[in-house]
């Protein structure tokens, strides 16, 4: 409807009933004109909110996007870079222990295992790493999990420190 004082157009909402006489024939209508143009604005701003909101969302989306894909480059790289160092340690220390072991004392065969070892735990590392950056491209799936169960194959490696823990 057009409203008197500013010429401008407003929506309203407009009900009307049929009042009838005993034989069934409308003798009148009773009815009742609502301006709902302030609902009517807030409902086209709560619309352009949204719109502005999926842009943003999918905007962010993008970005998580990128940067997964970054991150996921990035892992490889170091994951590959971190390889070669590693198997020249590992390589020179088997070469010590192969040609020196007879003049190494306790101790110095000690520390060798110690350079084995971590050499083998950084390649486990390494290749978890690689492991999970192939992981975080694949879909994921979704299904039930026994906790107690997943807990109970989690608890050995809990064991290798000073604390008494206990698993219930």
């Amino acid at each position: 409807m057009k409203e008197h004082k500013t010429g401008d157009y407003r929506w309203h909402l407009i009900r009307a009933v049929p009042i009838r006489d005993t034989a069934g024939h409308v003798t009148r209508w009773f009815g009742t004109c609502t301006d709902i143009d302030d609902q009517k604005r807030a409902e086209e701003e709560v619309r352009q909110l949204n719109l502005a909101l999926e842009r943003r969302v999918q905007e962010r989306t993008a970005q998580l996007q990128a940067s997964n894909r970054e991150l996921e480059a990035f892992s490889y790289s170091v994951s590959h870079d971190l390889r070669a160092p590693l198997r020249s340690i590992d390589a020179f220390s088997a070469l010590v222990r192969e040609d020196y072991e007879e003049k190494l004392d306790e101790q110095g065969k000690q520390y060798l295992g110690i350079v084995g070892e971590a050499s083998r735990q950084m390649a486990r590392l390494i290749d978890d790493l690689l492991h999970l950056s192939r992981v975080t491209r694949s879909e994921l799936r979704r299904r039930p999990v026994l906790l107690s169960d997943l807990a109970a194959r989690s608890s050995p490696g809990c064991g290798n420190s000073n604390r008494n823990a206990r698993w219930r």
